[in-house]
């Protein structure tokens, strides 16, 4: 059947999505991967760039986010425009923090007589992003596959 996106307030169909098939999904599954393997390498300083620019853009277009997301969800156009500002907000807060985030901690042990500490990186996965299932501005619709900070 696909997925539609539909007025919430007039119940018009805005645009039908086909569903993805077999293949589709497996070659979008094998480019996320992909993605991944290369992000996660790439500096925070560059991932912070690329994240600012992303907040800066959505700060530019912030009237037709604010329109699409009315569209498509039946905002206020006042809070619409809030969850526009949130999101860049979201992403200037991941530029500030998130190499201290991802970065190695220090954890005492249960028993110090067997040792004194344990390493390991704060990771919540493959990423540490926010993507808010109820704001299709941050929801991905193309097969790209993104993660903002990746250890």
């Amino acid at each position: 059947m696909g997925y539609a996106t539909i007025n919430p307030y007039t119940g018009e169909v805005i645009k039908t999505f086909p569903d993805a098939t077999d293949a589709e999904v497996t070659d979008a599954i094998s480019q996320a991967h992909n993605a991944f393997l290369a992000w996660k390498e790439t500096p925070f300083s560059t991932r912070g760039a690329i994240l600012q620019k992303a907040a800066t853009l959505l700060r530019q277009h912030k009237e037709e986010m604010a329109r699409l997301l009315t569209l498509e969800m039946g905002k206020l156009v006042a809070e619409a425009r809030a969850e526009v500002e949130l999101s860049a907000q979201i992403f200037e807060y991941y530029v500030k923090h998130a190499e201290g985030l991802l970065a190695p901690e220090t954890l005492p042990v249960a028993n110090p007589k067997e040792a004194n500490r344990a390493d390991r990186a704060r990771t919540a996965g493959r990423a540490a992003r926010y993507r808010a299932v109820e704001f299709p501005l941050l929801s991905d619709r193309s097969h790209h596959r993104t993660a903002t900070f990746c250890r």
